[in-house]
């Protein structure tokens, strides 16, 4: 039973890549991973960005409590949304390093933001526009 169901899953994989826009599909998001890691490496020890050191202090603000009350986090915390910092204390908590913390919520979503596209494009025109 169960290699049926393995067999079954190997038969729809082989099908799906036989069709000529998934292949597409498949070499644009390894093209988009590939140029997303070339800028990742290339930047990884480049100064951070407002935004990204503004997310940051707000995260560790909300783990240490260190700066509470000071002009820059009351001003950024009521121009920032609160998910970011709050994904991003989660998992320095979770002792995930800096490096980690921005593939997790950066480079991943970046690459399955291309995907998404795609599934836009799809449902709005067709498969081959998508």
């Amino acid at each position: 039973m169960e290699e049926k169901k393995v067999e079954e899953r190997k038969q729809k994989v082989k099908a799906w890549l036989l069709a000529k826009q998934n292949i597409y599909l498949l070499l644009v998001i390894i093209l988009a991973t590939i140029i997303r890691l070339y800028y990742f490496i290339q930047t990884k020890d480049q100064a951070h960005w407002w935004d990204t050191l503004a997310y940051g202090s707000l995260a560790k603000e909300s783990i240490m409590h260190m700066w509470t009350g000071t002009h820059f986090i009351v001003s950024e915390s009521i121009i920032r949304a609160p998910l970011l910092p709050f994904l991003w204390s989660t998992l320095i908590r979770l002792h995930f390093n800096e490096i980690a913390v921005l593939v997790f919520l950066e480079y991943i979503p970046s690459i399955l933001s291309v995907f998404i596209v795609y599934l836009i494009g799809k449902k709005m025109y067709d498969e081959k526009i998508g």
